[in-house]
């Protein structure tokens, strides 16, 4: 795998935004249409891509995405809560916490280079 702490927890945040868009398709669909669905999952995949290589835009975006679905779905909340609806805030709420630690901020903070292992000569 990798050795950066950093990369494994945007892998993590990859397998929690396949089950994002699984659970997506639970009863309640907010994608009205597939091509809209097929739409958001490239986003998504291009988001996660730019992730690993370290994009401070890409961690915004994806910051963006998941602090947006809970204030969205919070503010549209009904009374009774169906299950599809429960999973996508469980797991925008993981998203965020994946994406605020510190390692995955320093990893974004430094473009993906390992700062403090280079050798400079004297």
């Amino acid at each position: 795998m990798t050795r950066w702490p950093a990369r494994r927890l945007i892998v993590v945040l990859a397998v929690v935004t396949a089950l994002f868009d699984l659970a997506v398709l639970l009863p309640g669909n907010p994608y009205s249409s597939r091509d809209e669905f097929v739409g958001a999952v490239a986003i998504q995949a291009l988001v996660l891509l730019g992730l690993w290589r370290g994009s401070a835009v890409a961690w915004w975006v994806a910051a963006l995405f998941a602090v947006g679905q809970i204030v969205s779905i919070t503010m549209m909340m009904e009374p009774d809560l169906g299950v599809g609806v429960v999973s996508v805030l469980v797991l925008s709420a993981v998203m965020t916490a994946i994406l605020l630690t510190r390692e995955v901020r320093w990893f974004v903070e430094t473009s993906g280079r390992r700062v403090g292992t280079q050798r400079f000569p004297r």
